[in-house]
């Protein structure tokens, strides 16, 4: 075998070259292809786990505050601190009105697992869960942060026994008197699989594979989009401290420990979660990279982290150098084929030379060789044949090679010409196809974000525009039996707003699931979609319908001053499920919005109903008392020098109750009592600073009744107990 370059025949080294001169080209084109597409895939990828990450973080906020309210909201609830002051037998007593106002509150967000109210020693003394009841759970940190002073947040627990034991976030609030002092902590609940149902929610919403995974602070997983059986695991080492608090708190119960000493190493995120890095990165898991960014939660000390694998987004770019190499691949073949036939064109004449020299060396003078070609083999053919032929006539020999000669130059230019014709078709059908494909994935990609339903699909609309020259598209949506106007792009006149009547060829549009085009465009046609329609008189207009399934859900009328070509109504006819979706889904999107607010409206109508209800039914009306309020306000705005306040504060058996000694009214007013206390209508803060301040009534046989109207027993049309003297 021949090794060395010089030894090869000629026709090889003609090969060589020709695949060197084809090969290398398209080896640096592809390269630059792979190395720009990657880059930008890195980037939009990115970006689109930037925003899906900041989403995810915003609803997990939301949910952390929303449970943060509820608990704020519950420690100043009427009737908590009293129960909290009251002493141990008394508190059985008010524990089922309490216990009732905690199962309501808990019946009205179905997340909640429990609520619950501690006495300071960390003893349960009323929550929703009999179990729980009069035992003591000092011994977890949220209780003793919020005994302290301040509103805890706990981090994802496993409950005890008596509650369940499901995971759960405890919400704990002091509940304090007026000096500050903490009398008792409320504590709401929620669900920990509620957690985690919002955090599976990110689960592919980057794309296929993508999955979020959140931290608390000490870098212990409590949530995994995809891979449950890593939550409660830390992503590294915890130190003994740590390790042992958690195991005094029994955190997940009596396995505690081994959950927290079994890691599953992410050294990166770990690393992350414990300095508070919050940057995009690229992680190393299993071998494989990863593209991630980092959301810490604003309501609690918690680190998001939102995935993607690599090798999905880099999908397409992959599956275009697949295509790319293939279709190199064949030009590469072809180019090979085609030196081959050049190569053995060019050594066929040294071949024949070299034999017909062995001839002439034998003796045999009537040898011939073929001299069609023009180049130097060609000449030296010539010659070898003028010295064989001394017989021949110089002139027919001359005349013979240039008949030769001429046949070979056109049949090689025609060769040419045919390969170089189907080489440009071939490459102007790829660019075609390319140019698709990419407007094509720039229309999905515009559909599926956010934003209004008009500017995404003209958006979509302007930049099939772009590509045809001359073309004027509108988009339209059915409502009941008439086309709105959505989104256009290219029009010569803006088509508002105006609605159109479904016309026949809309109707066949429809009928047929398929484009319709008109050339040439009939009149009426021309007069309804007037604004899709170019300059001049229109040479075709096509209509595409997008529908869901049965449902007509809108029209593209597409319009153009030449014919359209079929390539443009088939992309358009490619676009229109995706349109379709998309506008039925922001219809979706609408109606529920809709649907909510009139939920929301009807609900507080329902509520100020209920409340009105109950205070004309209580005890002792007093016709009217509501309806004076906004008077004694308006009087109570005024510059008064001083204001005197007087309120009832009857004993139980005050001498004028039902079954007493005067036996005039029923019980009302009674001191301690939501009916003894001043309406929260009447401006607090003229009372709360008024001069002077009188309890009347407070001794069970006094010698008269005052005669007041202002507090929670009368002016709501109950008992009266007070009255407002004003000193100018």
């Amino acid at each position: 075998m021949k090794l060395r370059f010089g030894d090869w025949p000629v026709r090889w080294k003609l090969l060589a070259l020709v695949a060197a001169a084809s090969a290398v080209p398209l080896a640096v084109a592809t390269l630059v292809a792979f190395r720009t597409g990657s880059t930008l895939m890195r980037r939009s990828a990115l970006e689109l786990l930037a925003a899906r990450a900041d989403d995810l973080a915003g609803n997990l906020d939301a949910f952390h505050l929303g449970f943060r309210r509820a608990t704020d909201h519950l420690a100043t609830m009427p009737g908590i601190k009293d129960f909290c002051t009251l002493p141990a037998a008394a508190r059985q007593d008010a524990e089922p009105r309490i216990e009732e106002m905690f199962a309501a509150y808990s019946a009205a967000d179905p997340r909640t697992h429990l609520v619950a109210l501690f006495d300071r020693e960390g003893t349960i003394t009323a929550a929703t869960i009999p179990g729980v009841r009069g035992r003591n759970y000092a011994f977890r940190r949220y209780f003793q942060g919020a005994v302290a002073g301040r509103p805890t947040t706990s981090e994802v627990y496993v409950s005890v026994n008596e509650a369940g034991a499901i995971p759960t976030i405890a919400y704990a609030t002091p509940v304090k008197d007026a000096a500050g002092r903490v009398l008792c902590v409320s504590l709401v609940v929620a669900r920990g699989q509620e957690f985690w149902d919002l955090v599976a929610k990110g689960n592919g919403g980057a794309g296929p594979g993508s999955y979020s995974v959140v931290y608390d602070q000490f870098g212990v997983r409590i949530a995994h989009s995809s891979k449950r059986e890593q939550v409660f695991h830390p992503a590294g080492p915890l130190d003994e401290a740590t390790i042992a608090m958690f195991a005094a708190e029994r955190r997940f119960g009596d396995g505690t420990r081994q959950l927290l000493e079994a890691a599953v190493p992410m050294p990166e995120e770990f690393s992350r979660v414990v300095n508070g890095e919050v940057t995009d990165s690229v992680a190393h898991e299993n071998g494989l990279v990863t593209l991630g960014v980092t959301r810490r939660l604003t309501t609690v000390p918690w680190t998001l982290f939102y995935f993607a694998p690599e090798r999905t987004v880099l999908a397409p770019v992959q599956r275009l150098i697949r295509e790319t190499v293939s279709v190199n691949g064949i030009v590469l073949l072809l180019a090979i084929l085609a030196g081959f036939l050049f190569a053995r064109r060019i050594t066929d004449p040294v071949q024949a030379l070299t034999s017909a020299a062995r001839a002439v060396r034998a003796g045999d003078l009537s040898v011939n060789v073929d001299a069609s070609s023009s180049d130097e083999l060609g000449e030296l053919a010539s010659a070898f044949n003028s010295m064989a032929a001394t017989l021949r006539t110089a002139r027919e020999d001359l005349e013979e090679k240039v008949r030769l000669r001429t046949e070979a130059l056109s049949i090689a230019k025609s060769s040419l010409e045919a390969q170089n014709q189907a080489l440009a078709e071939r490459t102007a059908e790829l660019t075609v196809r390319q140019q698709r494909d990419l407007a094509y994935g720039r229309a999905l990609t515009t559909l599926a974000a956010g934003g209004a339903l008009a500017t995404a699909v003209t958006a979509v609309l302007r930049d099939i525009s772009a590509r045809s020259e001359g073309l004027s598209l509108v988009c339209y949506r059915v409502s009941g039996e008439t086309l709105l106007p959505i989104a256009h792009a290219g029009v010569a006149v803006d088509p508002g707003t105006a609605a159109l009547s479904l016309g026949s060829t809309a109707e066949e549009a429809f009928g047929s699931r398929r484009p319709v085009v008109l050339e040439p465009v009939p009149e009426d046609v021309e007069r309804r979609f007037g604004p899709v329609l170019a300059t001049g008189r229109p040479g075709s207009v096509a209509l595409v319908p997008l529908m869901v399934g049965e449902r007509r859900v809108g029209l593209i009328a597409a319009g153009t001053a030449h014919p359209l070509e079929p390539r443009t109504v088939q992309f358009l006819s490619d676009l229109s499920l995706p349109l379709a979706l998309t506008i039925v889904r922001y219809d979706l999107h609408q109606q529920t919005g809709e649907f909510a607010e009139r939920l929301a409206k009807s609900n507080e109508e329902l509520q100020l109903q209920a409340e009105e209800l109950q205070l004309q039914t209580e005890e002792l009306p007093v016709l009217g008392g509501l309806e004076i309020v906004p008077n004694v306000n308006r009087v109570l705005e005024l510059p008064w020098r001083r204001i005197d306040a007087s309120q009832d504060w009857h004993p139980p058996d005050h001498c004028s109750f039902l079954g007493q000694r005067d036996d005039l009214y029923p019980p009302h007013c009674v001191m301690g009592t939501p009916g003894a206390e001043f309406l929260p209508e009447v401006f607090p803060f003229q009372l709360h600073n008024a001069a002077h301040f009188m309890q009347t009534g407070a001794h069970a046989f006094p010698n008269a009744v005052p005669q007041g109207t202002f507090s929670r027993g009368g002016a709501r049309s109950r008992q009266h107990a007070g009255s407002l003297h004003p000193v100018p």
